[in-house]
This record gives structure tokens, C-alpha cells and sequence, in this order.
């Protein structure tokens, strides 16, 4: 039986260049992937408006996962069978993982109270800032504003006991912090392996012959990457890669350039190296 291909990828600074957002690099290679009709599953930070917004451009009509895993979004009909966990939103059927947004700022005020670590949040920040902090433009920041399930923030001291003593708070309070490639992040107790979990279970129920890849460049693309049968971590824009991933994974296969250059070269290795396409 022929196996089925699956890929689960970040977005920001793996599938999108860090600095302009864009994926132009990968035009050819997502042709390829397309006549394989292989599933490009997005699974960011980003939020359901920005993510909708960059499967429209690139013409993706497949699942997604949304901020760190908070939120699984299937389009209607999609899989032969009823999801039971689902509930109808829209266009999608919509299995929420994540904790609700308005407990995270208020979790996130109270460590960042309890242990004396200035923070500021997505939520503290105008569409204005968040532009200039992430390099969007204003109608590109109001998407990225529309959360639901996590709450990207950064530490308004450069103190490393700081950061070990804010995530220490938002951990003691129930809750999970990771960092991105620009912010911290405080989520539930969910994360993108779990919803990469999720998603693969469907996948296998229609079909059981599957091979799972997934591409990421921070700490919180870590559960994902664990998650599937081969894994690349594609460098930063400063050429390095994540210590976290590496401490836990020292045997990731490493694509060597950043961004879409990486993912390119990490995607088209491992099709000629299964010999697909």
C-alpha cells in the first residue's frame, strides 16, 4: 500500500521569512507537494484570521492548528466521519484545546506581579505597536490581535533570572509558557503536540498507512516536532539554531538556511530521499 505523506509546519520564521513574511521561495516546491496532493498542515502562534489569511494565498484548504495548539480548525466535510469533539464555527468544525484568552492575560498579570517581572502582552499593546514590534502592517496586526487562546508577551528586562522566574509563576499557576521566535507565550495545557496528535489520529482513521513530517525553529514547535516519524529544525535568521530543540532532540535533522530557504531544502531531501514525486 502506498503510504500517505503528512506535513505539519510552523509559520513564522520556518515557512515565512522572519523579516518580510514572505514564502515566495517555496513556490515551485509547493506545486510539487500539491500534485503529490500531500496535506500542508499550518500549525502556528499565529491566530485563525492570520493563518486563514496565509492559506488563501497559497491556496491550502487543509486543517490547521492555531496558537500553539489552542485550536484545531477541520473544514466541514473534510473527513468521512462525524467529529465528535467538534463544534460548528462557521465554515470549520472547531476542537478547542486551549484555555480561554481572558484567564491567560489575567494569569499572566498575576505572575508577572507575584515575582516583580514587567511584562507586556499582546493584550497591553495597540494595533499600532504590535505592527512595529512584529514588522506588520496595521490590518496585518489586527489579525494577529484577534486571539483566543494565547497570549504572546515580552519582559521588559533583559535579566535571563527573570525569564526562568516568570515562566516558574505561569508553570506554579497551572499554566504553560514557551517562547517563540519573536515572544514568550502563555497557553493551557496544550500545546502543538497534542493537536498534531489529534489531527494524525483522524488522518489515520482514513488512512492507516502514514508518514508524518513536521518543521519548525523554536521551543514552541518542540511538541510537534516529537510528534511525528521525521522532524527538521530550520535555522534562524541569524543562522543559529534553538538550543531548547536541540538539548531535547540532538539528533533533529537540521535544514541548513533559514527560513523558506531551509524548508525548501529540508522538503525536497526528504521527498528525493523516500523517493516521492
Amino acid at each position: 500500500m502506498e503510504k500517505r505523506i503528512i506535513i505539519f509546519t510552523d509559520l513564522d520564521g520556518t515557512f515565512l521569512d522572519h523579516h518580510t513574511y514572505s514564502f515566495s521561495a517555496l513556490e515551485a516546491i509547493l506545486v510539487r507537494l500539491n500534485k503529490l496532493e500531500v496535506p500542508l498542515i499550518f500549525c502556528s502562534s499565529k491566530t485563525r484570521a492570520e493563518i486563514e489569511a496565509v492559506r488563501q494565498k497559497c491556496s491550502n484548504s487543509h486543517p490547521f492548528i492555531s496558537e500553539n495548539g489552542g485550536g484545531v480548525f477541520i473544514p466541514k466535510g473534510y473527513f468521512p466521519f462525524p467529529l465528535q469533539r467538534g463544534m460548528r464555527q462557521g465554515e470549520y468544525v472547531v476542537i478547542k484545546l486551549g484555555a480561554r484568552y481572558a484567564e491567560l492575560v489575567e494569569a499572566l498579570r498575576e505572575a508577572s506581579a507575584a515575582v516583580g517581572a514587567s511584562i507586556r502582552g499582546f493584550n497591553d499593546m495597540t494595533i499600532e505597536e504590535v505592527a512595529r514590534e512584529c514588522n506588520l502592517s496595521e490590518p496585518e496586526a489586527r489579525l494577529a490581535k484577534q486571539r483566543e487562546f494565547d497570549e504572546p508577551f515580552y519582559l521588559l528586562t533583559q535579566e535571563e533570572e527573570a525569564e526562568r522566574r516568570i515562566c516558574k509563576a505561569i508553570e506554579n499557576s497551572g499554566y504553560y509558557c514557551t517562547r517563540g521566535t519573536r515572544f514568550f507565550h502563555i497557553l493551557g495545557k496544550s500545546d502543538k503536540g497534542k493537536a498534531v496528535r489529534l489531527l494524525l489520529s483522524f488522518f489515520l482513521r482514513v488512512r492507516s498507512s502514514l508518514v508524518s513530517l513536521s518543521l519548525g525553529d523554536s521551543q514552541n514547535d518542540l511538541p510537534m516536532l516529537k510528534e511525528t516519524d521525521y522532524a527538521f529544525l530550520v535555522q534562524k535568521g541569524n543562522g543559529e539554531y534553538d538550543r531548547e530543540v536541540l538539548k531535547e532532540m540532538p539528533d533533529i535533522t537540521l535544514a541548513p538556511a533559514p527560513g523558506p530557504q531551509g524548508w525548501a531544502y529540508a522538503m525536497s531531501d526528504f521527498l528525493e530521499k523516500l523517493a516521492f514525486g
